[in-house]
């Protein structure tokens, strides 16, 4: 596989029709997009009753039966590519109806896909993991060829007495009934053209979180070779819980991670940098705004860093998304708005031309604001590059938000496009990559595309 990252990306090789802006939700003709779009689907249960999404607080828990999925732009197929009835050996004799696949990541070449998948999300709950956990794969989009690169692999350090990840002890204990879970997977680049290797999350070396709350499990970053061999753990200093790394174009690692610099906020998820050799480890955005994640993370062709920020709880990753330059100069004691340092709205400290691409929501635990026709604005999470600099999204309308009652209607997620990843202001400006059907959660959307 022939891999090439440099500091001035270039994603795909396909542009958008002129046409693909039409100022409409839901009617914008498919053919639009001119690649095909790589997604997650998972069942939605009607406008009264909660999905769950995976977010900082509840990593591990989805709804399940997600598939993955892609979609054809030249027919307009959802065609679902796993799990499927030939998969069953992969995945432990388990019933393909109760797993959930979760995290794609397309290969440089467009050609591949690694993603996460959940063996027996039935187990699942907020406050409660499976003993089946999860286990990345890797498969080939045009000849289906299937590998399975972690296997439950249980590493904790032996004097602390666990055995088995799987047999006995309590939820909480340091021996707990659940399973490893190896999620976020994301390809590493080789600047020799050498083998495949991947960074990824896991906890099998099962620490407890430096947070307490349920699911103290404490995931690290790991990278492994292509194959699933040659394990090595790169961030021994994650003490919270690293999540969803991402691969910017110069080779820095962007996570997501429970480390608070001293805030002391039990809220708080950060974005974090570091190399895949684990040096230059750092602090990107979000270290100092108090009960805000920043989490789901993209860079675009032109190199910004796109990254949903939301309240950790109750929006199930659902919140406004915020531009940074992937290499800042500098940083303001204000945020984006120009707002003072210290107020609850703003971003203390946010790099030198951040700024917020979907000001018309609000990323705070509340509703979504309404529109001028009284409609609620939704919120936003899962932005991935796009070619052309466009921005693939995920938009949910209604309020977004489940604090103490469930609010109608309830989550929702489209996929949408935002042309040339500009500031928007109103939902009507996103462009329907296909119609949403309320049936599903469409969601983590990814081109199909070399880059």
């Amino acid at each position: 596989m022939q891999r090439h990252l440099s500091a001035g990306i270039t994603l795909g090789i396909l542009a958008l029709s002129a046409s693909a802006f039409e100022g409409q939700r839901e009617t914008v003709p498919s053919s639009t997009v001119d690649y095909d779009v790589l997604y997650i689907r998972s069942p939605r249960f009607g406008d009264h009753v909660l999905s769950h999404w995976n977010d900082t607080a509840d990593p591990w828990t989805p709804d399940r039966g997600a598939e993955l999925v892609r979609w054809r732009h030249r027919t307009g197929e959802h065609e679902v590519l796993f799990p499927l009835p030939e998969h069953i050996d992969f995945i432990d004799g388990s019933s393909i109806e109760v797993g959930s696949v979760a995290d794609p990541s397309v290969s440089y070449d467009g050609s591949e896909v690694v993603f996460a998948y959940f063996h027996d999300a039935s187990e699942s709950a907020n406050d409660r993991l499976s003993p089946q956990g999860a286990d990345v794969y890797r498969l080939h989009l045009e000849t289906g060829a299937l590998q399975r690169l972690t296997h439950q692999e249980f590493t904790p350090n032996t004097g602390h007495g666990a055995v088995f990840s799987g047999n006995g002890g309590s939820a909480f204990g340091s021996n707990p009934r659940v399973g490893v879970f190896n999620t976020g997977p994301a390809w590493l680049p080789d600047p020799e053209g050498g083998e495949d290797r991947i960074v990824f999350t896991s906890t099998r070396n099962n620490f407890m979180s430096a947070q307490q709350g349920p699911m103290q499990r404490a995931s690290e970053l790991f990278t492994m070779d292509g194959d699933g061999r040659n394990v090595e753990r790169i961030a021994a200093f994650n003490l919270g819980r690293a999540l969803h790394p991402y691969v910017l174009s110069d080779g820095r690692i962007l996570f997501t991670s429970w480390e608070n610099q001293g805030m002391r906020d039990q809220k708080q998820f950060a974005l974090w940098e570091i190399r895949g050799d684990g040096t230059g480890w750092m602090s990107f955005s979000g270290a100092f705004e108090k009960t805000m994640g920043h989490h789901f993370t993209t860079e675009t062709s032109a190199g910004a860093v796109v990254t949903t920020v939301y309240y950790n709880y109750n929006n199930n990753g659902f919140g406004e998304l915020v531009s940074f330059p992937a290499r800042p100069q500098g940083q303001r004691f204000w945020n984006a708005e120009g707002k003072p340092f210290g107020e609850r709205a703003g971003i203390p400290f946010d790099p030198v031309g951040a700024k917020r691409l979907t000001p018309f929501t609000t990323k705070a635990d509340l509703p979504a604001p309404l529109l001028a026709d009284g409609t609620y604005a939704g919120k936003f999470t899962h932005p991935s590059a796009a070619p052309g600099d466009d921005l693939l999204v995920v938009w949910t309308p209604g309020p977004a938000l489940h604090r103490n009652v469930v609010l109608v209607p309830t989550y929702d997620g489209g996929i949408y496009l935002m042309p040339d990843s500009e500031v928007i202001g109103h939902p009507d400006e996103l462009v329907s990559v296909f119609p949403n059907d309320p049936r599903f959660n469409e969601h983590t959307p990814r081109a199909i595309v070399p880059y």
